[in-house]
């Protein structure tokens, strides 16, 4: 079985995922999403990430995975045909403020690219997720 490389969707300041992804450094050609699971409870999905070699495979947060490697994650989604339709989550989590105005925030969510963001009420993204912020 894979080894578990799980970090929060929301982190403390200052922090960021987890230091150890042997697959930051590799080429997006190197790595590839074999399978998703879903957590219906907490809402969240964990990639199983695969070495093309067969040499190493490691369970990781989705938003992990988009940090390090956001094309894999994109390109995984469409092979699967979405990821709404994927996981049939009702929920989407905060993966990065885009842009502001005066009320709203365009926000990125984890397991989509730029295009998926929508404009939401900043309190709306403060409810959900305190530690937003524009960068």
């Amino acid at each position: 079985m894979a080894s578990r490389n799980r970090t929060a969707y929301f982190y403390e300041p200052g922090q960021g995922p987890r230091p150890y992804m042997p697959f930051v450094c590799s080429n997006d050609s190197d790595v590839e999403i074999t399978l998703h699971y879903v957590d219906h409870d907490d809402k969240t999905v964990d990639m199983l990430v695969t070495w093309c070699n067969g040499s190493q495979e490691m369970l990781c947060s989705e938003y992990d995975v988009q940090t390090a490697k956001p094309n894999i994650v994109y390109e995984y989604w469409r092979k699967v045909s979405g990821r709404d339709h994927a996981t049939e989550l009702d929920k989407h989590h905060v993966f990065n403020i885009l842009d502001d105005n005066r009320k709203s925030y365009r926000v990125q969510w984890t397991g989509f690219d730029e295009d998926g963001a929508t404009w939401e009420v900043k309190s709306k993204v403060k409810r959900i997720c305190p530690r937003a912020e524009l960068d």
